[in-house]
């Protein structure tokens, strides 16, 4: 007997009407890498799971793992970046290279405890005072835990992850000329400046390709949810204005629509195939991002390639070429 397909629930206007930014190529913070993790991350089905254990209490600290600061939010997988509160967001962003300067991050005492840190650091206490009281000649021993160097992948940037953890005892009652120079004189230690010298990066950003990953995907999301005479209305009805009330293009229209229509009126695609294309670059970019917690996009993107292999083959392509421009 053949089993009845299940049905899924469609998701209402509320819910679809975020995506809109993302046609437009908005992002309320201007965050776009971080908004494009978040919003990969809620595509899969691994984090999703994730983040429902969290919230039940059933995931503990000793089962952290990269992406663990996405799915511990709150919000995730409901709302979307840019509805996330400002909170929300600046929780995660400490999490990810600032394209900006950020005040010194100052790591939650509950991840040091998880990391082992604080055992550590007691564990380090307890070997002096043994020496001690055996009278054997010490060295002076700071609280400084230099962790393993490792290489990790933030939203398409191939980076090595030095992270040194250190307790400082801070005078509030001198100026903050003076903080700063100490603080300086301290990375001048040779010590420090070894470190600085076998670490020393150079982060550099792919707004364009983010902005245009994340329009991928929220048109992929209309598509699944609605079929594409229905996602195209709904594009066209819901087209954002600007502060003049002229109605706005949407992201990069140009390069998709024909130039004998106005990019402000042109609809999201002129042709039901820029929704599939739109899926395959976002299953690539998907894959590339959070490979280990793709599986289910990796089955999917098996299938669409029967579909449509040659816009699948070029999705991996423009996928690997983003990738790679970005290290």
């Amino acid at each position: 007997m053949k089993k009845k397909r299940r049905r899924t629930r469609r998701a209402t206007d509320e819910e679809l009407l975020p995506y809109m930014d993302y046609l437009h190529g908005d992002v309320v913070d201007n965050k776009f890498e971080v908004a494009c993790f978040y919003e990969y991350a809620t595509e899969s089905a691994f984090l999703r799971e994730a983040a429902r254990l969290w919230a039940q209490k059933k995931y503990s600290c000793e089962k952290i793992v990269k992406g663990s600061v996405i799915w511990q939010c709150p919000s995730f997988p409901q709302k979307r970046w840019n509805q996330l509160s400002p909170r929300e967001r600046a929780n995660i962003l400490l999490w990810f290279l600032p394209s900006q300067l950020q005040p010194l991050r100052v790591i939650d005492v509950w991840l040091l405890d998880g990391m082992g840190i604080l055992d550590r650091l007691k564990t380090m206490a307890a070997e002096v005072m043994e020496s001690k009281k055996l009278r054997k000649p010490h060295r002076k021993v700071y609280p400084i835990i230099e962790d393993p160097i490792f290489d990790a992948r933030f939203h398409q940037r191939k980076v090595r992850v030095a992270w040194v953890h250190v307790l400082f005892t801070l005078d509030f009652g001198k100026t903050k000329k003076q903080l700063l120079q100490e603080f300086d004189q301290w990375l001048q230690l040779r010590e420090n400046r070894a470190r600085l010298d076998a670490h020393r990066q150079n982060p550099t950003g792919k707004t364009g390709a983010f902005k245009d990953r994340l329009k991928d995907l929220a048109a992929w999301r209309l598509y699944r949810e609605l079929g594409c005479e229905d996602a195209l209305a709904f594009a066209q009805k819901n087209r954002k204005r600007d502060k003049d009330g002229r109605l706005r293009p949407f992201y990069n229209a140009g390069r998709e629509q024909s130039k004998k229509i106005p990019p402000n009126q042109a609809p999201l695609y002129s042709e039901e195939s820029g929704f599939p294309k739109a899926k395959a670059r976002a299953l690539a970019y998907g894959m590339e991002l959070i490979p280990w917690a793709f599986g289910k996009s990796a089955e999917d993107a098996d299938r669409l390639q029967n579909e449509a292999p040659k816009d699948r083959r070029n999705a991996r392509k423009q996928a690997r070429k983003i990738s790679k421009s970005s290290f």
